[in-house]
């Protein structure tokens, strides 16, 4: 195994630095930002959609990372280097993103109070075909990003690689960040109560929706710290989603 460089040992911190700065955001943030949340407006679903839209600029920018080409460290399960599965992931996180647009642009309300009175044929159509979608259409950009070939041309010792293995780790939680806060005010609204399905539930959805980022930047820097961190972040914040 080669002598690791100040510039690895950045590189291993990488990860580390992200989740902590995102735990210390959820710690001071999240409670008031998903209470915001809990009343759906254009506002928060721009904001979502800044989001999203970094997000895949993040998983983007992870995927120009040039990849490990040492056989030490643990690198991401075959299966996740499928395009095919990959997809699959990016289709169900698509899914979760076109659901939290709908609920905060209003969706939902709309169509429980439409009726022939207050809309036209016309008018129905779109809100009941063209408006769904369209927000299908633009949550699945994610599967662009995700499963289809990129070229990974950024070289490992670089100092572009360490800028840019930063943005996309925190675009990523950045998203995460998000999620979680809105997944809390659904829960809080619902009044869905707490216990071990409803802990094992979301832990399951987040972890599907935000490990393909992780994994991927696994393949490209294969040192199990980062993993680690990523999973105890997960841990939390689920429990702030059911707390």
């Amino acid at each position: 195994m080669s002598k690791m460089t100040t510039r690895d040992a950045l590189i291993v911190l990488l990860p580390l630095l992200s989740d902590g700065a995102t735990f210390l955001a959820m710690i001071n943030l999240l409670p008031d930002f998903a209470h915001t949340l809990e009343e759906p407006s254009g506002w928060n679903a721009l904001l979502l959609i800044l989001l999203y839209l970094l997000f895949c600029i993040g998983v983007y920018l992870i995927r120009k990372l040039e990849p490990w080409a040492g056989d030490e460290g643990w690198q991401s399960p075959a299966i996740f280097m499928n395009p095919k599965f990959r997809a699959a992931l990016a289709f169900i996180f698509g899914l979760l993103m076109m659901t939290t647009m709908a609920y905060q642009i209003g969706y939902f309300e709309s169509i429980q109070s439409i009726g022939s009175a207050t809309l036209d044929e016309g008018d129905s159509s779109a809100l009941l075909v063209y408006m769904p979608g369209a927000l299908l259409g633009f949550s699945m950009l994610y599967i662009l990003v995700l499963a289809f070939p990129v070229q990974s041309n950024v070289p490992a010792k670089s100092n572009q690689f360490t800028i840019l293995a930063l943005c996309g780790l925190i675009l990523a939680n950045g998203m995460l960040f998000f999620t979680t806060a809105q997944a809390r005010a659904i829960v809080t609204a619902l009044g869905l109560a707490d216990g071990i399905a409803m802990y094992t539930m979301s832990f399951l959805v987040l972890a599907l929706s935000f490990a393909p980022p992780r994994l991927l930047y696994q393949n490209k820097r294969p040192y199990p710290f980062g993993l680690f961190s990523f999973i105890i972040l997960l841990l939390i914040s689920t429990w702030y989603v059911v707390s």
